[in-house]
């Protein structure tokens, strides 16, 4: 987030140039940043398989024990 404080000392465009724009160049920066995003978004996918693979398997141990209580 560029601050108020360095618009107002003109330091600004320089976060742009060397953060910002070195973010966005299609180096190694962009590339390490894609990485990261498409792991996060890989984790996320897997915690909601194994929470829905939970509910899957609690569901099926229940209806397990009924049969087996019913008979």
């Amino acid at each position: 987030c560029i601050t108020s404080h360095a618009a107002e000392t003109g330091k600004a465009e320089g976060i742009f140039k060397y953060f910002i724009d070195t973010m966005l160049d299609g180096g190694d920066i962009q590339t390490l940043g894609n990485m990261v995003q498409r792991l996060i978004t890989m984790k996320s996918r897997l915690m909601v398989h194994s929470s829905s693979l939970v509910r899957r398997l609690t569901l099926r141990h229940f209806m397990l024990r009924l049969i087996l209580t019913a008979t």
